[in-house]
């Protein structure tokens, strides 16, 4: 490897492995103290991931290295925290599961639009994660193409179950392969299972189009499937799960334990606090505007029930303006809380 590019890759420390595979590892930036992720890619298509890194399509980790070395490629690349799909109980509400397949269609647009097409061939829920932001982001371009001119695919690449027949040398692979696994995907999310002939109504329909046979026979495009999906909000996914807290929405345990553990010191911390030179009364009056203001806040980091998506700037795609409409409006809460405090002071 040449001296400068051991010099780039240097300045990533590998922490651990994700997802248990070896050639992908979490590493952080030993000067910004920035986590990202290593892959180091023996089968790929290089064309792809000049695409993600000089473009830095919406939905997409994006690229900060790429270092090709002896028919390997190592890739740093954004490091994204969520929640996977594949980490989720199913079956999921139709308003959650048509918001993900809408925000999917979004994702591969710019790919699939690209002159050749670009197919991602690996879509399944374990390759797409909720961000903490309320986001759908589509990971793992490893098995992702370009288009060409052969009439098959020579190498198995995909995951069974999910990958379309074309994709085992029946033909070659185009963007009706991933409207294929789009099919599989919405059965799955909306069934806990593969068989989309159980699926009635709409919905069936939908998944049938997208997992036909003959790729001549599904949907032509992303945009014509997003036709045949109405949904009040396209850009942020709102869980269908109530007015259940934040923490207990995915039913983890361990994310349970920890939110539990949570609001029990959030509340302490409420009740235990004191101010001086104040009455009884207005004591109490200033611990539950603390807790309200201290749950406000809260309710605005994690999204609840959507809320990011109704505020300006949170709302908001960029997501530098996204953080600090979250930063501005829990000063808001915070201030608001404190003012009707004072009132009564």
């Amino acid at each position: 490897m040449k001296l400068e590019n051991e010099y780039r890759l240097s300045f990533y420390q590998e922490l651990t492995s994700v997802s248990h595979k070896e050639n992908i590892k979490l590493v952080k930036h030993t000067v910004t103290g920035k986590l990202f992720v290593k892959k180091v890619l023996s089968v790929y298509d290089r064309s792809v991931f000049d695409f993600i890194q000089m473009n830095h399509p919406t939905g997409v980790p994006a690229i900060v290295e790429l270092v090709e070395d002896d028919g390997v490629l190592i890739v740093i690349e954004e490091y994204i925290a969520g929640d996977r799909l594949s980490e989720m109980p199913l079956p999921l509400g139709e308003p959650m599961v048509a918001s993900i397949v809408l925000q999917l269609c979004e994702i591969l647009k710019p790919f699939h639009e690209h002159v050749p097409p670009i197919v991602h061939r690996d879509i399944k829920p374990e390759n797409l994660i909720i961000s903490g932001d309320g986001f759908l982001k589509l990971l793992d371009f490893n098995a992702a193409k370009i288009v060409t001119e052969a009439k098959r695919d020579t190498i198995l690449i995909g995951t069974a179950g999910y990958a379309a027949p074309e994709q085992y040398g029946f033909s070659a692979s185009t963007p009706a392969t991933d409207i294929y696994a789009i099919g599989v995907l919405l059965t799955e999310l909306l069934t806990g299972g593969k068989d989309a002939s159980i699926l009635t109504g709409r919905w069936g329909e939908v998944a049938r189009k997208c997992t036909e046979m003959n790729p001549e026979d599904r949907f032509h495009s992303v945009d014509v499937l997003e036709s045949y999906i109405s949904s009040d909000d396209k850009q942020r996914i709102i869980e269908d799960t109530g007015w259940i807290p934040p923490g207990f929405r995915t039913k983890t345990p361990w994310k349970i334990i920890v939110a539990v553990l949570g609001y029990i010191g959030m509340i302490d911390i409420a009740l235990t606090l004191q101010v001086n030179n104040v009455s009884a009364g207005v004591l109490w009056l200033n611990r539950i505007c603390f807790g309200a203001a201290e749950f406000s806040v809260l309710l605005l980091v994690m999204n609840y029930r959507g809320i990011q998506g109704k505020l300006p700037l949170t709302k908001n795609e960029n997501k530098w303006i996204h953080y600090i409409g979250i930063i501005l409006w829990s000063v808001v809460a915070i201030l608001a809380m404190a003012t009707v405090a004072s009132l009564f002071a």
